[in-house]
């Protein structure tokens, strides 16, 4: 978990944020990307079977499942850039002054 949390962080998401505000939400996406690929993995085994290619195919739908919450938790979520998530200013004027200080 140690390594996928520095490899992540470092190659993955480039994320420059302290480890101290992300390594404990790495974790939290880590256990709900789990819990969803368990429930995904118990319904899709009641759904498609209990033969050998069935089992296989409700596993590969599992792990679809986990690698891409766990990729959209952590993007969106825990190596998410503050920027990224600031809500659009009520002033729309003071975007247009700060545009037009750059140009």
């Amino acid at each position: 978990m140690l390594l996928s949390f520095v490899l992540n962080r470092t190659f993955v998401f480039r994320s420059r944020a302290q480890s101290r505000a992300t390594a404990p939400r790495f974790v939290a996406a880590l256990l709900l990307a789990f819990c969803l690929n368990q429930a995904v993995l118990f319904v899709a085994a009641h759904l498609l079977g209990h033969t050998t290619v069935e089992r296989l195919a409700a596993q590969l739908v599992a792990m679809g499942s986990y690698t891409t919450a766990f990729f959209l938790l952590c993007r969106l979520w825990v190596f998410a850039e503050r920027g990224d998530l600031d809500p659009v200013p009520a002033d729309l004027s003071q975007v247009s002054r700060d545009e037009q200080g750059r140009r």
